[in-house]
């Protein structure tokens, strides 16, 4: 960290900060009207500057400099000079500028050499709002984006292909037979192409239920971050950053309130079992836990399971057997689960996370957000004032 300071302030060393800074304005003679003088040096794409937050960590948050503050379509502004120069560092609203206050012979290839100076500086100022960056997390201090549409679409992509699909159905297995040449079962070749056909049809039924799965389970841990502003959770007990490592249970275990809640517990046990015999050995080798896969070589009988006749398996997956576990059961306890979150004491929070809306922890913010989610009607204004707000911070409207 120390070498990083040292670095970072060496490289800006030529840097200062305009702390009387006044603004220039020039007025036509004809019309009587005013305008800023600011000159913008124009930089070439390699000096462009994609994300303008770090030029504002750097210069005010890293050696406090003064931010002018907003202005229609600027979010910020921070007055320096570079080797006596004056430039105004910018947000606006089609991104990052910097610009002189006066039209001088120097004052481009001053900004540009300026700007190649700050993005020397930037991997070192990365490294030193590091630490700051963790602390805001930890607070609270943070806003997540909702992409509940997005996931819960790749949800339903294999759901409708797992049960429904042009692999899913037997007619599409006949053209499949047909199109592949197989049209008698003559000879041993044709019937074992056969064989091998069907094993492909059922399999790829299987594929996509596999996927199905994933997909969900993907959307249960987004939906289960976005419900940590519901009014049970207690924040300070809860570090964001520890939250998101935590698995899906863990996560859902917290917002359910499991210990208390007899209903989520029955439903987080179902989830449970459908992830740790269906999912999890298809994403780990094939392989069950505890000895679930394995044959132990006995004298006189074979191979039997290592689990003997108490295998824990409660139910396993299978396209045909109706005494196992079906796809179309798989995806009736996700249908059930669903319901539960939107009508049980998540419901209202549901309801603002499927309009894809971002969700912010700090206090304010959540404490603002469960004041105005306690009945359909409030959550519905709620969801309103908030699509405003956003529309109106992407325009830059202050």
């Amino acid at each position: 960290m120390e070498k990083a300071q040292k670095t970072f302030d060496y490289l800006l060393r030529d840097f200062q900060p305009n702390m009387d800074y006044q603004d220039t304005w020039l007025t036509n003679e004809d019309t009587g009207t005013k305008t800023l003088e600011r000159y913008d040096v124009e930089l070439p794409n390699e000096l462009k500057i994609g994300y303008p937050f770090i030029v504002f960590f750097m210069f005010q948050t890293i050696k406090g400099y003064a931010n002018l503050g907003m202005f229609e379509k600027v979010l910020w502004e921070i007055p320096i000079f570079y080797k006596g120069t004056q430039f105004v560092l910018a947000h606006k609203k089609f991104g990052f500028s910097i610009s002189a206050n006066e039209k001088n012979d120097n004052f481009q290839s001053l900004g540009l050499e300026a700007m190649a100076l700050i993005h020397k500086a930037i991997p070192h100022a990365e490294s030193l709002v590091d630490p700051i960056m963790h602390e805001k997390v930890n607070q609270g201090n943070v806003t997540i984006d909702s992409k509940y549409t997005k996931m819960r679409n790749r949800y339903l992509f294999f759901r409708e292909k797992a049960l429904n699909g042009d692999i899913g159905d037997e007619k599409t297995f006949i053209e499949l037979r047909q199109n592949s040449g197989i049209s008698n079962f003559a000879d041993g070749d044709s019937f074992a192409a056969h064989i091998n056909l069907m094993s492909r049809y059922r399999s790829s039924k299987t594929y996509y239920l596999l996927a199905m799965i994933d997909a969900y389970f993907s959307l249960l841990e987004h939906i289960s971050i976005l419900l940590l502003f519901v009014k049970e959770v207690n924040l300070k007990e809860v570090k964001l950053e520890n939250f998101m490592g935590m698995t899906w249970k863990a996560k859902l275990r917290i917002i359910l309130q499991y210990k208390t809640n007899r209903s989520a517990s029955r439903y987080l046990e179902v989830l449970d079992e459908i992830k740790e015999q269906i999912r999890n050995p298809a994403a780990h080798g094939d392989y069950f836990k505890n000895g679930g896969s394995l044959y132990v070589h006995i004298e006189g009988i074979g191979a039997i399971p290592f689990t003997l006749t108490k295998a824990k398996q409660n139910f396993k997956f299978s396209d045909t057997s109706s005494s196992f576990m079906t796809g179309e059961n798989i995806v009736k306890h996700f249908d059930d689960f669903d319901s539960y979150l939107e009508t049980s004491n998540t419901g209202f929070g549901m309801m603002y996370i499927k309009r894809d809306l971002p969700v912010a922890f700090d206090k304010e913010s959540v404490a603002a957000c469960r004041r105005r989610t306690k009945t359909e009607k409030s959550t519905k204004k709620y969801i309103d004032d908030t699509l405003q707000e956003i529309n109106r911070s992407m325009d830059m409207d202050w």
